[in-house]
């Protein structure tokens, strides 16, 4: 989980992972608009040179930066492959802001989303990461008798409306409330855990 801090990180340790942590830290802080060599340098306690040495723009450490926190998410992550409504509900809510704590780590989604439309680079890792994503939840779908096709879409429709709660949620804190976000997504799965597949 991402920690807000106040000081420079010592100068030990993995210098990417130092840097990247410092990334994800001056996302959730400031916002994208404000990600700079300087500000992340200073964070990271590190040299601009040692930031320029590993990532060349913004762009590449916003990258860096959604592959540390998908790598985290996937480990943290029980993904479901029974009809257990809990398990199912969980795998979906672990992308909700329902707290401080993932909030700051969320807006490094919401800052990947705002410059993946025009990095090729970044919409690869984005389909990748939608296509594991999805792939699991068909895993447990595809159990109610849905085809491959029909699972797929289902999975699609699931994660799109887990996606919008996200953006939501983090634009409109006080309306998108822990319990609001997830009645929907309870709400949603219930649907789909009501229909079984005819093929």
């Amino acid at each position: 989980m991402l920690q807000k801090k106040t000081n420079a990180k010592p100068q030990d340790g993995d210098p990417i992972k130092r840097i990247v942590d410092a990334v994800c830290e001056v996302i959730a802080d400031e916002g994208v608009a404000n990600v700079s060599m300087r500000k992340v340098a200073d964070k990271a306690g590190a040299t601009i040179g040692l930031i320029t040495h590993h990532f060349p723009n913004r762009a590449a450490m916003v990258q860096a930066a959604v592959e540390h926190a998908w790598d985290m998410a996937k480990k943290e992550i029980r993904w479901p492959t029974t009809l257990d409504r809990n398990e199912i509900t969980a795998s979906l809510e672990a992308f909700l802001p329902l707290d401080p704590s993932r909030r700051r780590q969320l807006s490094v989604w919401l800052a990947f989303w705002a410059l993946t439309q025009t990095s090729p680079e970044l919409q690869t890792i984005h389909r990748n990461i939608h296509t594991f994503m999805r792939d699991k939840h068909v895993k447990w779908i595809r159990l109610l008798g849905h085809s491959l096709k029909d699972a797929r879409r289902i999975a699609d429709a699931l994660l799109v409306q887990c996606d919008g709660i996200l953006v939501y949620a983090l634009l409109d804190e006080k309306y998108w409330t822990p319990e609001h976000q997830r009645l929907i997504v309870a709400e949603a799965v219930d649907k789909v855990l009501s229909r079984t597949g005819s093929s």
